[in-house]
């Protein structure tokens, strides 16, 4: 993973979630090694738009034709830190509050780096 680095957007209109399997864009990284977690955490009321990936964890809604439909979903980020050991938990939600199938991804950080568990 690279070390200690998260990208959180809201600019895409879904939410996806990476593990880092597809964000290795390093010219120096070992083939098959993970690069940094994505979200994308959106959008919100508006209207679907559905880009880009592949994501670990794929992508909650779908584009609706013309737009004409909002979504209403968004993403989440919980972090706890105790000074040792910080950890992140990231989560697709609907407009309820409700976790979207698939969507949650949690990170656990402390002196010997970053790594992924299994959520929430």
């Amino acid at each position: 993973m690279a070390g200690r680095l998260l990208m959180l957007s809201g600019d895409g209109h879904m939410v996806a979630i990476d593990d880092g399997t597809h964000s290795n864009f390093a010219t120096n990284g070992a083939a098959g090694e993970k690069g940094f977690p994505v979200m994308h955490a959106a959008p919100l009321d508006r209207y679907a738009r559905p880009k880009g990936g592949p994501y670990s964890h794929g992508i909650a809604g779908r584009r609706i034709l013309l737009g004409l439909v909002a979504i209403q979903q968004f993403g989440l980020a919980e972090i706890r830190d105790d000074g040792q050991i910080l950890e992140v938990s990231l989560s697709g939600r609907n407009a309820s509050g409700n976790l979207l199938q698939g969507m949650s991804l949690g990170l656990r950080c402390d002196d010997r780096g970053c790594r992924t568990t299994d959520g929430l």
